[in-house]
């Protein structure tokens, strides 16, 4: 009387968790050498797991809504991770990095670090009139919708850029 569940069964948001870093490590703070290409390759692997522009899409169930507020967070912040370690490889890694955190700025406007790597990656690729646009258009958006001009941290990588400073600080 009653079901039996088997246990032994595998998700997507195991395996994410698997990739990416323990608690208190940021994968954007590799060391450069091998260990910054193992950071790279485990988080486009777990970008890679994401299927879709939200956890649960089309689930109206109560019971997931606090797991797909996390897995979406998760997934921002492992995109923000893996744009931050791109920025500072190649250039061309910097230019995925800077479409990254375009994208990430198109989600989620009001966020001030996705526009930070952007400023640092554009100006990394010698866009620096671009940095400036990603600035201003934060600080615009950060005004009108909350009233707040950006933190200190995102007006410290500002006058970086405008120092014409290409590589982040770390």
């Amino acid at each position: 009387a009653g079901y039996r569940l088997n246990v032994a069964f595998h998700l997507d948001a195991d395996e994410l968790e698997q990739l990416l870093p323990g608690p208190g490590r940021n994968a954007a703070t590799g060391n450069g050498g091998s260990a910054n290409d193992e950071a790279v390759a485990r988080l486009r692997q777990a970008a890679a797991l994401w299927r879709g522009p939200t956890a649960y899409a089309g689930v109206t169930d109560d019971l997931v809504s606090a797991e797909r507020a996390r897995l979406d967070a998760t997934r921002v912040h492992l995109v923000e991770d893996l744009a931050e370690l791109l920025m500072t490889r190649s250039v061309g890694e910097a230019e995925e990095s800077l479409d990254l955190a375009k994208g990430l700025i198109s989600d989620h406007p009001l966020r001030e670090k996705p526009c930070c790597i952007a400023m640092l990656a554009a100006c990394r690729v010698g866009r620096q009139a671009e940095a400036f646009a990603e600035y201003t258009a934060l600080r615009t958006r950060l005004r009108d919708e909350l009233g707040v001009d950006p933190s200190r941290a995102t007006q410290q990588v500002f006058a970086q850029v405008l120092r014409q400073g290409a590589e982040p600080a770390t």
